[in-house]
């Protein structure tokens, strides 16, 4: 306000206008820069996020097809048993097996043992 009393006693009220419509003026070209520089963001920040859309897009094509493949070949957790079950049942069979065969030699040995202690007389 103070280069407003100075204009108003060097040049009158016609310094003032003058000097209102510079102010103005320079005020102006500063929004005008802005809203360039706003416009050339929205811009970049457009392109950005159209490259993100065809990204996803892609990525959604992949996952769309790893989808399919899936149901296509999947397996249900049902059928896997009623095929697997049967591995297990043997596998169990044959630990059980292995397990007598173990307890049978383990009593033999002990027998023997027991038959060649009475050899030597001991």
């Amino acid at each position: 306000m103070e280069y407003m009393s100075i204009v108003k006693d060097a040049a009158g009220p016609w310094g003032q206008t003058i000097l209102l419509i510079a102010v103005v003026a320079i005020m102006l070209g500063l929004l005008i820069k802005m809203m360039k520089s706003t416009a050339d963001s929205v811009s970049a920040l457009r392109s950005d996020i159209r490259e993100f859309e065809k990204e996803q897009k892609e990525r959604d094509l992949k996952q769309d097809a790893e989808i399919h493949f899936i149901r296509e070949n999947y397996v249900r957790k049902e059928d896997m048993y009623r095929e697997l079950g049967g591995w297990k049942t043997e596998l169990n069979r044959l630990g059980d097996r292995i397990d007598k065969n173990q307890q049978e030699n383990q009593k033999l040995l002990l027998e023997l043992t027991k038959a060649i202690k009475e050899e030597k007389g001991e």
